[in-house]
């Protein structure tokens, strides 16, 4: 049976090749190219060795939030000595690349005068040549506060956009990445520390934040944090959690608070450098505080068993720090 297939297969393939004549070979030697021609084969792809983040200069300019106003971490003993106060340099340090430098000219006084003293800021950290801007709420007093950019009561909102300007030239001064962050709605703070007259309109706020965004879209080396829509998840979670991100006050972050507006800027930061890939979002941001509060006591002694110098104040002399270790 099969010999009787084999023979009337065989019939049938003869039958084809005088039906094609001289095709036939030509066919057969196009079969014979690809079975005689060297396989082309793809290079095997390796894993490029990993090399470690390099070492860079992050500048920090700022206000309150950068500067750690009522920002502690509890130490040993609990007060006292134990009471340490922390500022964003405090926080990015151990997630730098090793050898890093930062140059922090944040300040707590910012609300002040805040054309001169970001003018200042900016000349100072200018001569340090930074390789990255850290200008989280840098731009916050040039939207809010009571005086416009000459000095003046801001008795129309429409002053405040001549005020913003003055903060978005500030940082054209640096050609290097920058991240800086938005304007949040802050009229739930307590009028203790943010009175209606500093806070501007709904429609203002609207009005400079897209302003920021379009100057941003210019400038391929600006990311811009949405401390706005950091606020707004804050206000939609757990009110435990809320508490603990966020101080009595209604403005200002707590430690924990910080971590969850790093984690949220997470992309741009690992991007530009600032810090090692992962290590703001491997963990939730009250573990990577807890974590980096063990880090920061380490070097704090315990009131309890030595003669310990008081803890110094939230608001030290603006400063280059040494590398990171």
């Amino acid at each position: 049976m099969f010999r009787t297939a084999r023979r009337l297969v065989l019939v049938q393939l003869f039958a084809i090749v005088v039906a094609l004549g001289g095709h036939a070979g030509e066919t057969a030697a196009c079969v014979d190219d690809v079975a005689t021609a060297p396989v082309a084969t793809a290079p095997v792809a390796t894993a490029p060795a990993a090399t470690a983040p390099e070492a860079q200069t992050v500048g920090i300019l700022g206000a309150s939030v950068s500067a750690g106003y009522g920002m502690f971490i509890v130490g040993p003993g609990g007060d006292g000595p134990g009471i340490v106060a922390v500022r964003l340099s405090d926080a990015i340090r151990p997630l730098a690349p090793v050898g890093s430098t930062i140059s922090d000219w944040s300040t707590s006084m910012f609300f002040r005068d805040p054309v001169s003293i970001g003018k200042d800021a900016v000349e100072r950290l200018a001569e340090q040549s930074p390789d990255v801007v850290l200008a989280i709420d840098f731009l916050f007093w040039f939207g809010y506060g009571a005086v416009d950019a000459q000095g003046r009561p801001i008795e129309d909102d429409r002053q405040r956009d001549e005020l913003f300007e003055a903060g978005l030239s500030l940082l054209r001064r640096f050609e290097v990445p920058i991240i800086v962050g938005d304007l949040p709605d802050m009229r739930g703070a307590s009028r203790r520390i943010l009175s209606l007259r500093q806070i501007p309109e709904a429609e203002t706020l609207a009005r400079l934040n897209a302003r920021l965004r379009q100057w941003a879209a210019e400038h391929d080396s600006v990311a811009v944090v949405s401390l706005e829509e950091i606020r707004r998840a804050e206000l939609a979670g757990p009110a435990r959690q809320t508490r603990r991100r966020m101080q009595a006050d209604g403005l200002h972050p707590t430690f924990t608070g910080l971590m969850a507006i790093l984690a949220a800027a997470a992309s741009p930061l690992e991007a530009s450098g600032v810090v090692r890939q992962g290590t703001l979002t491997a963990e939730p941001p009250e573990l990577v505080a807890d974590r980096l509060t063990a880090a920061l006591l380490q070097n704090v002694p315990d009131p309890r068993t030595s003669d310990a110098a008081p803890a110094a104040s939230s608001e030290p002399m603006p400063q280059t720090t040494s590398p990171t270790p």
